[in-house]
């Protein structure tokens, strides 16, 4: 079973054995407000996945969605339910580029610590992955928080897979706290019930109940007792702890305790994917899903909007769909309903969609173009020289999915190169080649990104007639822009082909004030009545 995803806020703990990806930590959403449920040490994310939340997690397009950026004193957690007590063997990926390698780290089970002093090797790089098998580490059943915790960092830590191998050698008591309770005033007093707390094998079991948080102090008629009673109940959502002791072994449970003027507690819902502000090309499969829980009932549907137009109702776990959108701004909201019919609108996520850039780009420097046939699958990319001799006789192409691990491949100039890829693959790619200058020269530091499968069928060398005339080139500030008749639609793509501007313009003359963008080279793709023509402009 493939488990670990926000869980406790899905309302659907992880079942073990199973999987679980280590950016895919827990998000808690409770009556009190949000804790999210890791440690960084930066208040940032350094990666590209969740992309709201100070985590540095990343999704890697062949490993899945990673964690890097690890520092001494940070941990992450996850919720999971243990199916069956005993000795699992934990393998998990990692990557490390440190020369002495990474951690240690230890894993605790609600704050318990089962195993510790892990530690990995190099890998030789930080995109370059490796498992390693750690054995023997105990886990009582039932639902509990699984927290690494990092002594020390210099490593990336992607999939966590637990195996079932051997029974426990001691008895672990699992604490039961019963269901979550809804008390609607005016009534102030609740039983509490740990009569389904057991010792696996049959031993006596001590109790202990405490109030962790609430907007008043409860009386507890009395903490040690299996059922007691409470008192004291104003409105607003109480969390209580019940710890279970056998004379060697101990294990803890919580219940929500929600007094309140009726008897719902609305769903929580947010949006998961994509993050805040998220940007995708034109073209691009974007998968929507949406996190959303229920204190004391459950959800039975979840509806995504965009723009306020319902778009998708989805009625079980996980929350989620596939959206295809044309280029524009869009604003994605999600309303979750339970059983009682109660709903609650998520916040709000605004995501952009840019036009699908042209097949033939511009490196960042001017030397060469490159471009790529429409092929949704293996589509071929061309190294074109900007002057004769350049890529002669050295031309590499270096590509992959992965910017940290990218093969390189000789190609010869003008000539198309099969790349293996499929639609909606992002490559990262660059090229080592001869200068007719003397040398060789690479553009890794400015590497371009293409989405198979986006591109639209338009070449520089392609496009009609020209209705537009110019000047000055290169620019420092103004580019004075004359036109013909007639509406003109003036699209503007950076070297690497993202979309920088969107004008419309109608029959005389304008000025583009190129003072606002930086220095480098400009595409403008201008569409006038049907006919296309582009030009390159250097901005100084």
């Amino acid at each position: 079973v493939i488990v670990g995803e926000q869980l406790p806020y899905s309302g659907t703990p992880s079942i073990f054995p199973g999987t679980f990806d280590a950016a895919h930590y827990d998000r808690f959403e409770g009556g009190i407000g949000s804790v999210i449920a890791y440690q960084d040490m930066s208040i940032v994310n350094e990666g590209n996945f969740r992309l709201t939340e100070y985590v540095d997690a990343e999704s890697s397009q062949n490993e899945g969605d990673v964690v890097g950026w690890i520092s001494p004193g940070e941990w992450l957690e996850y919720s999971v339910d243990v199916q069956q007590a005993g000795n699992y063997i934990m393998a998990f990926r990692y990557a490390s580029g440190n020369n002495s390698g990474g951690g240690p780290f230890r894993v605790e089970s609600d704050g318990v610590e089962v195993v510790n002093n892990i530690s990995v090797p190099s890998t030789g790089n930080w995109g370059v992955w490796s498992t390693k098998t750690v054995n023997n580490v105990p886990l009582k059943s039932g639902q509990q928080v699984l927290r690494i915790y990092f002594e020390a960092g210099e490593l990336n830590v992607g999939q966590f897979t637990f195996t079932y191998s051997s029974p426990l050698t001691y008895s672990q008591p699992i604490a039961e706290a019963g269901p979550n309770q809804i008390i609607t005033l005016p009534q102030s007093t609740a039983m509490l019930d740990a009569s389904s707390s057991i010792d696996p094998n049959g031993g006596a079991l001590t109790y202990s109940w405490t109030q962790v948080y609430g907007p008043s102090v409860l009386q507890i008629s009395n903490p040690s007792s299996a059922q007691p009673s409470l008192s004291g109940l104003v409105q607003g959502v109480y969390l209580l702890k019940l710890k279970v002791d056998n004379g060697n072994y101990f294990d803890e449970d919580e219940v929500y305790i929600i007094s309140s003027l009726t008897n719902n507690v609305p769903p929580k819902v947010s949006i998961a994917s994509p993050g805040y502000n998220q940007a995708f090309i034109e073209g691009e499969v974007i998968p929507v899903s949406a996190l959303a829980s229920d204190l004391n009932d459950s959800v039975v549907r979840v509806e995504f909007y965009v723009d306020n137009n319902k778009t998708s109702t989805q009625t079980q776990t996980p929350f989620s769909w596939n959206w295809h959108a044309l280029p524009g701004n869009y604003n994605l909201t999600a309303v979750a309903f339970d059983t009682f019919g109660d709903s609650t609108i998520s916040a709000m996520v605004p995501v952009r969609i840019d036009t699908a850039p042209l097949c033939r780009g511009t490196s960042w420097d001017g030397d060469f173009d490159y471009q790529f046939s429409t092929d949704d699958n293996n589509p071929t990319l061309t190294f074109i020289p900007s002057i004769p001799g350049m890529g002669v006789p050295t031309c590499i192409l270096y590509y992959g999915t992965d910017p940290g691990n990218m093969p390189g491949y000789g190609v010869t100039p003008n000539v198309p190169y099969q790349i293996n890829a499929n639609k909606g693959d992002k490559i990262y790619f660059y090229y080592t080649y001869t200068h007719p200058s003397g040398g060789e020269k690479n553009n890794s530091g400015n590497k371009d990104i293409y989405v198979v499968g986006t591109c639209k069928n338009i070449g520089i060398d392609e496009l009609e007639e020209t209705f537009i005339s110019y000047y000055p080139n290169p620019v420092k500030d103004l580019l004075h822009v004359n036109l013909k008749d007639g509406k003109t639609d003036l699209v503007i793509y950076n070297a690497t082909g993202q979309l920088v501007d969107r004008l419309t313009y109608y029959s005389g003359s304008m000025d583009i004030d190129m003072s606002l963008y930086p220095p480098g080279l400009y595409v403008f793709v201008a569409e006038n009545q049907g006919r296309y023509m582009s030009f390159k402009v250097i901005k100084e």
